[in-house]
């Protein structure tokens, strides 16, 4: 089964604060409560890795299946590079400056960003 999910300003405001959404659900009602595991969507967020970080030299992405694209960019916001994703997808750094770096992975409409420190 195939489902599609998209990004609300609250969801990522939750996730910035670092707030789940069962910590937003005061509700005592059990019903409601109630999660069934197996139909919870999982986040994009939890689906990818990313070590070592900080990193001195690479650093190694493990993607899921969905993952369409990779983007890595610099401080200021500028796509440095693109990389189509595999499975495992390792990036050289030491061609970069050192700095703090944000990698996007991208899953159909789903996307999942982290920072990355380089430091040689």
């Amino acid at each position: 089964m195939h489902m599609r999910y998209t990004l609300t300003s609250t969801f990522v405001l939750l996730c910035i604060c670092g707030i789940s959404a069962q910590q937003m659900n005061t509700s005592p009602d059990p019903q409601r409560d109630h999660i069934d595991e197996q139909a919870a969507p999982v986040a994009l967020d939890e689906t990818w890795n990313m070590s070592p970080n900080p990193t001195t030299e690479r650093v190694r992405l493990e993607l899921p299946a969905e993952a369409t694209m990779v983007h890595l960019l610099d401080a200021q916001g500028h796509m440095m590079r693109q990389f189509q994703p595999s499975p495992i997808l390792d990036i050289d750094m030491r061609t970069m400056r050192p700095g703090i770096y944000t990698v996007r992975v991208f899953a159909g409409k789903s996307v999942s960003a982290r920072r990355l420190v380089y430091r040689p």
